[in-house]
C-alpha cells in the first residue's frame, strides 16, 4: 500500500489491491478538515453575535425615548443575560475547531 498525502488532504498518488479502503479514509481525511474550516467560522460567527448582543444591550441602556415595544423590552432583557455566555461558547468553538484540525485533540 503507498499513500502520499498532501498538505491539504487529498491523495497524491494510490496503489492498493483494495481500492475501497484507501477511498474511505481518504474522504474521512478531507471532510473531516471541511468540517473543522466550517467548524472555526461558526465560532467565529458565534462570537461575532454575541458582540452584537452587547451593542444591543448598551443602546437599551442607554435609551432615553418614548416606552419601548414588550418585544424589544424582552430582547433587551434575554441580550443581557446571554451576552457573555454566547462570547465564551464561540471562543470554545473556535478553539475546539482550531485544535482538532491541528491534530492536538
Amino acid at each position: 500500500m503507498d499513500v502520499l498525502w498532501r498538505d491539504d488532504g487529498t491523495v497524491k498518488k494510490t496503489t492498493c489491491i483494495c481500492c475501497g479502503e484507501i477511498c474511505y479514509l481518504y474522504y474521512k481525511y478531507y471532510f473531516t478538515r471541511k468540517l473543522m474550516n466550517k467548524t472555526i467560522i461558526l465560532g467565529i460567527l458565534t462570537i461575532l453575535l454575541g458582540i452584537g448582543m452587547l451593542i444591543f444591550v448598551a443602546t437599551m441602556f442607554s435609551y432615553q425615548g418614548s416606552e419601548l415595544n414588550p418585544l424589544v423590552s424582552k430582547l433587551g432583557m434575554y441580550s443581557f443575560l446571554f451576552w457573555l455566555p454566547i462570547i465564551l461558547l464561540g471562543i470554545g468553538i473556535t478553539l475546539f475547531g482550531i485544535l482538532k484540525k491541528s491534530n492536538v485533540l
